[in-house]
């Protein structure tokens, strides 16, 4: 599928660079994250496992590691995702508006950037009743490539401010994300809009 091909051309990029951004530069990598979910537009008991959900998400991405570094508690990225339920079919198919909002820690200090903000209003993942979510890099899932892709573009937003030099690389992978709008057989999830603190307008 295109967001398979789209996710796993991000994360060469971001390997072929993995060398470097170790070699010379402490960059946080790996997650703290918080998520809330609501279901209030979502009825029927059949459904009411959703609330799990928030739990499930937050153990994916805090506990999987992302990159081969180790980085200190105060180094991680601070990400808080609110995801609301829009609809669901019998099958437990179900579409959500997502939006991720993120800080980087700033290097050599205790300080947090400013947020960056990354928003996904057309979501569209199977989740039934004890569904477990396995990081595999080669089989393609609605939820968990969806969590994938905006994991590694978070990790690509944290390098922009520390290697000026590769800058142009990442943000043009990012363009090319931004333009699946334009992807007929593009059905992972929606367009990824990015405030402008990141400079791609």
């Amino acid at each position: 599928m295109i967001i398979k091909l789209q996710l796993k051309f991000v994360k060469i990029l971001f390997a072929a660079f993995g060398m470097f951004l170790m070699a010379g530069t402490a960059v946080a990598q790996e997650f703290n994250c918080s998520v809330t979910v609501n279901d209030r537009q979502i009825s029927g008991s059949s459904y009411d496992y959703v609330s799990e959900l928030p739990g499930v998400i937050e153990d994916y991405l805090n506990n999987n590691r992302w990159t081969n570094d180790r980085f200190e508690e105060n180094e991680r990225i601070i990400c808080n995702i609110q995801i609301v339920l829009t609809n669901v079919d019998s099958q437990f198919n179900f579409t959500a508006e997502t939006v991720f909002t993120m800080r980087r820690p700033i290097y050599n200090t205790n300080q947090q950037s400013m947020n960056i903000v990354l928003s996904d209003n057309n979501w569209r993942f199977h989740y039934p009743r004890n569904k477990n979510l396995i990081h595999d890099d080669l089989q393609f899932d609605d939820l968990t490539s969806f969590l994938d892709f905006y994991a590694y573009i978070m990790l690509g937003l944290i390098m922009i401010p520390f290697l000026s030099w590769v800058e142009t690389a990442i943000l043009t992978v990012l363009r090319m994300c931004l333009s699946w709008d334009k992807i007929p057989e593009f059905r992972g999830g929606g367009v990824p809009l990015v405030h402008k603190e990141i400079g791609l307008d």
